[in-house]
């Protein structure tokens, strides 16, 4: 009862913009004992997860999320340490791609900047419900494949709130599913290919 007074104590005073849920976690494990033993053996204190561009990280992140539903986003203050080239960098290609391996546990996928994954087999996201990514990519030629075209061969069977950035075209109609409840368009501009409002 305590740590939960603490713990929501600290989320709501801190720096959301300098410190992420999870980084709470480590500092808490440090406490006591008794502390220590309750947060490890959390899976629901390891979900909300922040892609940092380090897959190992995001492996144990992910371990120590057990069967707990996963939201996974790419904070606004980690784009600056994406390097110039980024469809390049491996790391975060090799990051998404250890995302992509649990895509049936993801709940939340918040990706506003065009990563890219080596996956190719079309994944099942059974829980994914909120959605928000870039439609394009950039101009730079990448030989891997870029998340949202990743994900519009999926399975998404509860998709509920959808976030779209950049140009609209009829490939991603795909991700218009029944159960869409919310849609965002931010920078969009309107393709005559595209039937998205009609």
């Amino acid at each position: 009862e305590i740590f939960k007074t603490v713990q929501a104590r600290a989320v709501k005073e801190g720096s959301w913009t300098n410190k992420h849920p999870v980084s709470y976690m480590w500092d808490f494990a440090h406490v006591c004992h008794s502390w220590r033993a309750f947060i490890l053996n959390s899976p629901s204190l390891w979900n909300n997860i922040q892609l940092s561009g380090n897959p190992k990280h995001m492996e144990e992140l992910i371990r120590r999320a057990g069967d707990a539903n996963l939201k996974i986003f790419l904070a606004p203050w980690s784009v600056s340490n994406l390097q110039p080239r980024w469809e390049q960098h491996s790391n975060w290609t090799k990051e998404m791609d250890v995302v992509l391996r649990n895509l049936t546990q993801i709940s939340d996928l918040d990706v506003r900047f065009p990563l890219c994954t080596t996956s190719s087999t079309p994944g099942d996201a059974l829980h994914l419900k909120s959605l928000a990514l870039p439609t394009t990519a950039s101009e730079d030629p990448s030989p891997n494949i870029y998340l949202c075209d990743y994900l519009l061969t999926c399975h998404l069977p509860v998709l509920e709130r959808l976030s779209l950035s950049g140009p609209l075209n009829k490939r991603v109609e795909v991700l218009l599913k029944p159960s869409l409840r919310h849609l965002s368009l931010i920078n969009t501009s309107w393709n005559s290919e595209s039937s998205i409002f009609f």
